[in-house]
């Protein structure tokens, strides 16, 4: 299965990019690489996919030096999704990173105009986020409303929520955020507690645990 050549000139607004620790999601506790997105704003300066790697590598930011280790990359900040970051998601790929994508389940995985281009791929029909299911990447959505996004839910790997004893629902989780998708199983769901009662009525619903301030 092949992707389809995508616009690697699509401006993305960053904010900063730093050597860091995954603290929730998949490779919890592993050096990591992070890409922070910024709100899109007229005026602001924007960067295309290859220069932002070219300056990655040209710096050698990359915590993991070791070439058979993998290189993990985490797109968070402003939802990535609020932007075309398919084209970075595939360059990084290509360059033999990991990208891992942070969202908060408001925005679908191919903002504006590609989300209406239906195209053929090796006889399949290319259809939103296609492309994260062909780079096998993980989504980490950290919900913020009651909804996530339609497009969105196939490819939610992990959830993380923060614990909250006032206000939790006989499942540990919040009523006024959307539940994690029902084909995850308890321990891709990621509950943030900060106090030793909150972790006491948690546990016995599988959830993966991670106290604020450690992994």
């Amino acid at each position: 299965m092949k992707l389809v050549e995508v616009d690697t000139n699509v401006g993305l607004y960053i904010s900063s990019i730093y050597p860091d620790v995954m603290d929730v999601g998949p490779y919890r506790g592993q050096p990591i690489l992070t890409i922070g997105f910024d709100e899109p704003s007229d005026g602001e300066d924007t960067y295309n996919s290859h220069s932002i790697i070219e300056w990655i590598e040209a710096k050698r930011l990359h915590p993991v030096k070791n070439a058979r280790a993998k290189r993990i990359v985490a797109l968070r900040g402003d939802d990535p999704f609020r932007q075309n970051i398919r084209a970075l998601c595939q360059a990084l790929w290509s360059y033999d990173y990991v990208p891992v994508i942070h969202c908060t389940g408001e925005f679908g995985p191919d903002p504006g105009t590609e989300i209406t281009k239906t195209r053929r791929v090796d006889g399949d029909a290319e259809m939103p986020g296609f492309w994260l299911n062909a780079l096998n990447i993980d989504v980490v959505c950290k919900p913020r409303t009651k909804r996530i996004k339609g497009s969105l839910l196939p490819h939610i790997t992990h959830c993380v929520y923060y614990a909250d004893l006032d206000r939790m629902g006989s499942d540990g989780l919040l009523p006024d955020l959307a539940k994690p998708p029902a084909s995850l199983v308890p321990s891709c769901v990621h509950m943030i507690y900060t106090r030793e009662d909150e972790k006491e009525a948690l546990t016995e619903h599988g959830y993966t645990l991670v106290k604020v301030g450690g992994v």
